[in-house]
């Protein structure tokens, strides 16, 4: 996949940036890989870590190491305080380098884990002491618990603001440190982020805000992987008080990710003839002799590399299945009901039901949705477009419409105009998946 899809190339050229720019001092690089669920960003940042270390192998990099240290955000979504799981990873990843105990890189990294360590330690002491303890009041008047009342909410307030205060000095503490460690013992750190968009939008941001502290220590370079619609939808939830008064957020995503990231890449569309020389590369067994099949996979699947590889594998499945069985059900008709249950999960859940309650009928949902790509398709018109008679059918529609769902619905219905036992097909596969 990564040949395929030009991931090679991209780790590549990303790679040797990072290595000038952490070779030349310069003010630490922060680059953010962009694009949606399953477009390759966890396979672009596996990529730049091979590069890295393949060039440490080299020894390319002018004596220096270069240490990739991968960090799943979302692993450490509900953490209070991310410093500690961050530094935490550091440490396990030097803990796994294997080196001759008698190279000078050895007791480099022994010294380095040593202050990591300690660093460690004192800042799990300090939150520990951070935090106010509660007290009994006891058999106390009325009044006096109120003014007692009043008096700790002063205290607790103040208490607050003093540990806001030591947080941030214990931030910018650990900053210094690992800049001094970096620069005495010549390593450097290469901060992989990934999956700040599998955490829900308004913990994307906070997550964001605590990594934002890191992103200026010296000697370090930092690669953030993440889809910039999940960072809009945090920041217009982090301001939805504001944006009920003023009708705006003071801020976008876009802004807001543009004070952090200072090389921003987005990973390019894939051509569909890619998608297909995958395909025949990595699936050859799946559409053999079978190419009006595969190009209806190529005409309908969003071009996303994870959603092309569970589709197939959820094709590939079904196929194995109906081999196995020996049900002889039609492929095509397997391949369509596949990509339904995958893309359009509603839609295949209405029409199941519709069998449920009378297997001998035709799907009257697909007979609705045919009949209108039909009426349309000489105006090149989408069914997305149109009004349906149908409510249930037109609601489906119109929620698929405002997703972020690409797959090509219309392609599917021309295909199945043309497709003249497709009513009979899917009541066989329905009945015996009913039956199975």
């Amino acid at each position: 996949m990564s040949i395929e899809f030009n991931f090679k190339a991209y780790s590549s050229v990303l790679a040797s940036i990072i290595i000038d720019n952490l070779e030349k001092a310069k003010k630490p690089i922060v680059i953010g890989i962009h694009g949606e669920w399953g477009s390759g960003k966890t396979t672009l940042l596996k990529e730049i870590a091979k590069e890295i270390e393949e060039s440490n192998k080299k020894s390319l990099n002018n004596g220096q190491i270069i240490m990739p240290i991968k960090f799943n955000a979302w692993r450490f979504e509900k953490e209070n305080h991310l410093i500690v799981p961050l530094l935490k990873t550091l440490y396990y990843e030097l803990e796994r380098v294997n080196l001759d105990k008698n190279s000078s890189q050895s007791g480099t990294l022994e010294k380095i884990k040593d202050g990591l360590f300690s660093i460690i330690s004192g800042i799990e002491i300090e939150f520990e002491i951070g935090f106010a303890q509660a007290k009994y009041i006891g058999k106390e008047s009325v009044e006096h618990a109120e003014k007692r009342y009043d008096e700790r909410k002063k205290e607790r307030r103040e208490k607050s603001r003093n540990f806001a205060k030591k947080y941030e000095s214990i931030y910018f503490d650990i900053i210094r440190q690992i800049a001094k460690l970096t620069e005495n013992n010549n390593i450097r750190f290469l901060f992989l982020i990934d999956d700040l968009d599998r955490c829900l939008p308004e913990n994307s941001v906070k997550m964001l805000e605590a990594i934002k502290l890191f992103l200026d220590i010296n000697n370090c370079a930092f690669v953030m992987a993440i889809d910039k619609e999940v960072v809009e939808l945090g920041v217009e939830y982090n301001y939805r008080d504001y944006k009920k008064i003023n009708n705006r957020v003071p801020i976008t995503g876009n802004e807001y990710l543009e004070k952090m990231i200072t090389l921003p890449f987005l990973l390019p569309s894939i051509q569909k003839e890619k998608i297909r020389k995958f395909i025949v590369n990595n699936y050859q067994g799946v559409f053999h002799g079978k190419e009006d099949l595969l190009e209806l996979f190529c005409n309908t699947v969003p071009t996303i590399p994870r959603k092309v590889i569970r589709a197939l594998d959820l094709y590939d499945f079904k196929l194995r299945l109906n081999q196995r069985l020996n049900t002889d059900i039609n492929k095509k008709i397997i391949l369509i009901v596949s990509l339904i249950e995958l893309f359009i999960p509603e839609l295949y859940r209405y029409v199941k039901k519709e069998f449920e309650r009378d297997r001998e009928r035709d799907s009257e949902t697909f007979i609705i949705l045919i009949n209108s790509r039909n009426n349309i398709k000489s105006n090149d018109e989408s069914i997305l477009n149109i009004d349906i008679e149908e409510d249930n059918v037109s609601e489906i529609l119109r929620r698929f419409k405002d997703s972020r769902n690409k797959f090509g619905i219309n392609s599917l219905l021309d295909y199945i105009l043309e497709y003249d036992s497709f009513h009979q097909d899917l009541k066989s596969y329905y009945t015996f998946t009913k039956e199975f």
